[in-house]
């Protein structure tokens, strides 16, 4: 009687909630930590098993058919037959993936100050993205699923723009009404401390007291190779807008450094 009557109670929904929490708190620590999420996901965003380490993913499973299992015997034992069907039955769409596409990617999306991405317009479903350095990791470029909500002002806004300075024929102040397109929005999306603020400055103004793993590019290159581009511009116009827009958070001497990456004839700086 006891199974039966737990058989009401919503297991999956637990089960799931708890194991997301452990993932969450997870995930705070870096990819590069990760115990339990991986970059690796041939399907994109879409399938959101795949991003998991199998070892995750299978425990989710194997306590939810344990739990199910048993609560749908209990049921069933006791006549219950709806309840211990529908439970099994539930079960099997969630492991099979029966319950619909998957809208995540549709979500706006919100970064954190140790994974700040910068995303790179591409016509494919991946592509590359930069990922400004934190306290404990330099300068990243990974190979990325391809994100609806974030792709979408760097596919039509930016990607056009890229392409109309390769013709050579462009008004002179087509870059900056794009930026400012792209950057408030950006802005709204991320969710940083002070402390990760200050870091971040000490790095992009080369300041001596800057962490030493910030100093580094972390991702593997071809030798002979470096990342100086217009991509890197782009993703360094990012970092000094997110710091130009908190300059109030910054020690003293980083404030007087926020300034010089700006024009003077237009910031009022200037005479």
């Amino acid at each position: 009687q006891c199974l039966a009557r737990l058989s009401y109670a919503p297991w999956m929904l637990q089960i799931m909630s708890g194991f997301w929490l452990f993932a969450l708190w997870d995930g705070h620590r870096g990819l590069e930590k990760s115990k339990t999420w991986t970059l690796w996901c041939s399907r994109g965003p879409f399938d959101w098993r795949l991003c998991l380490h199998p070892w995750f993913r299978w425990s989710i499973l194997g306590i939810m058919l344990a739990t199910i299992s048993a609560t749908s015997y209990g049921a069933l034992r006791e006549q219950l037959y709806t309840v211990g069907i529908l439970n099994m039955v539930g079960l099997v769409l969630f492991a099979v993936g029966a319950g619909g596409s998957n809208k995540y990617d549709l979500a706006p999306h919100r970064y954190a100050g140790n994974m700040i991405r910068i995303i790179l317009g591409t016509s494919h479903s991946e592509g590359s993205v930069y990922i400004l350095p934190s306290e404990e990791c330099g300068f990243d470029a990974v190979w990325s699923p391809k994100v609806t909500s974030e792709h979408a002002a760097a596919d039509g806004i930016i990607m056009p723009l890229f392409q109309t300075l390769r013709s050579g024929e462009y008004p002179p102040n087509e870059v900056l009404s794009r930026l400012r397109e792209v950057l408030p929005p950006f802005m709204r999306s991320v969710a940083v401390t002070q402390t990760q603020l200050t870091h971040l400055a000490m790095w992009l103004y080369k300041d001596p007291k800057c962490p030493l793993q910030m100093r580094k590019i972390k991702c593997c290159r071809a030798p002979q190779t470096h990342l100086i581009g217009r991509d890197l511009m782009y993703a360094l116009c990012h970092a000094e807008y997110l710091l130009f827009m908190n300059r109030g958070q910054l020690p003293a001497t980083l404030q007087n450094q926020v300034g010089m990456l700006r024009s003077e004839s237009k910031s009022g700086a200037g005479g």
